[in-house]
This record gives C-alpha cells, sequence and structure tokens, in this order.
C-alpha cells in the first residue's frame, strides 16, 4: 500500500471534528443535527482515500546541468 493511510484518516477525523464544533458554535448547525456526526465520519474516509491515493514522494528527474 503506497501513501500514508493513517495520516490522512487522523488529519481527516480532526479536521471534520474542528468543522462540526466551529459550525456549532458559530450557530450555523443545531445541536440535535446529525450533520456534526455524519461530517467527520465523511471526512475520515476522505482523507483514508486521499492518503491512499497520494504518491509517496515525487518522481526524481534526472539532473540538468
Amino acid at each position: 500500500m503506497k501513501g500514508r493511510p493513517i495520516r490522512g484518516a487522523f488529519c481527516g477525523l480532526v479536521f471534520g471534528s474542528s468543522l462540526s464544533v466551529f459550525l456549532l458554535t458559530v450557530g450555523v448547525l443545531p445541536l440535535d443535527s446529525v450533520v456534526v456526526v455524519v461530517l467527520p465520519a465523511l471526512l475520515l474516509l476522505a482523507g483514508l482515500l486521499l492518503g491512499v491515493s497520494a504518491p509517496l514522494r515525487r518522481s526524481r528527474a534526472a539532473p540538468t546541468e
């Protein structure tokens, strides 16, 4: 498996949780909204998929002189 799926999943979960808390704090979402639970789960999945599909490092180009 290439890429970094664990790091992507962790970052997606943290971003989704902070976005949910921010939207709750600002008053965009009510406290009993389902989006508060679904948003971190969706971003966790998106982070996992992006972490798997991302290249591990750049390909080396031939040095030009």
